[in-house]
């Protein structure tokens, strides 16, 4: 083999090893603690949130406690009316009512939406409750207009039963504004749904209850 032919040879492996460069991948990771301004304003938002969440949570009890207080008198003086009794009482048990008495440029925005978004849904949050406690009295009037309607037929009562669907968002896992901000309302929408249960809950609850209040009833 020629000296001409050995430098062919070590050009042709040199221009192979060329041709297979090396790939580095690079992954950008988070800051320990990215845009802490955003990053406030929701442990501030999230803060207030949990506490308007148990008081909202306590005045759904309260509500139901209420309701079915007021509406346990009620039912049994309606089933005493239908059977041709002049009056009824004490067939509710005494229930005890407890109350529970909170870039910069990028992230300044950011820190604002929080607030907007916070601000929207705990109105939202406040509705819901506002309806939970009209949604307590319907399901009474439901409850006792059945019943009334059952004991001048003497037929069955027909049980009430709701169902539920709750939805779980996943939070992303590079830190951006907008994932801060999705992943404080995924949280929100989780929180809310327990609301939403313990509110519904508490309906089927108030009609189980006025179920045994009318039958104590007709009982006597």
């Amino acid at each position: 083999m020629t000296l001409k032919s050995l430098c062919a040879i070590a050009l042709g492996s040199y221009a192979v090893a060329e041709g297979a460069k090396p790939v580095v991948e690079l992954s950008i990771a988070s800051a320990s603690t990215p845009f802490p301004a955003v990053s406030d304003a929701i442990a501030s938002a999230e803060s207030s949130r949990a506490a308007a969440l148990r008081q909202a949570s306590a005045e759904v009890d309260q509500a139901y406690k209420e309701t079915l207080g007021q509406a346990s008198v009620t039912l049994g003086n309606t089933i005493a009316k239908a059977l041709g009794r002049t009056s009824f009482a004490n067939i509710a048990e005494p229930t005890i009512s407890v109350s529970l008495a909170k870039s910069a440029s990028d992230e300044a925005a950011g820190a604002s939406a929080v607030k907007s978004v916070e601000g929207k849904r705990a109105g939202a949050a406040a509705a819901l409750v506002a309806s939970a406690k009209k949604e307590f009295q319907e399901v009474a009037k439901v409850v006792i207009a059945e019943f009334e309607r059952q004991v001048k037929g003497k037929a069955s009562f027909l049980r009430f039963s709701r169902e539920i669907n709750v939805r779980a968002v996943a939070d992303p896992s590079y830190a951006t504004i907008s994932g801060l901000i999705q992943g404080m309302e995924s949280r929100r929408d989780s929180e809310e749904a327990r609301l939403r249960s313990q509110i519904l809950l508490r309906e089927l609850d108030l009609v189980r209850a006025l179920n045994r209040v009318g039958a104590s009833a007709l009982s006597k």
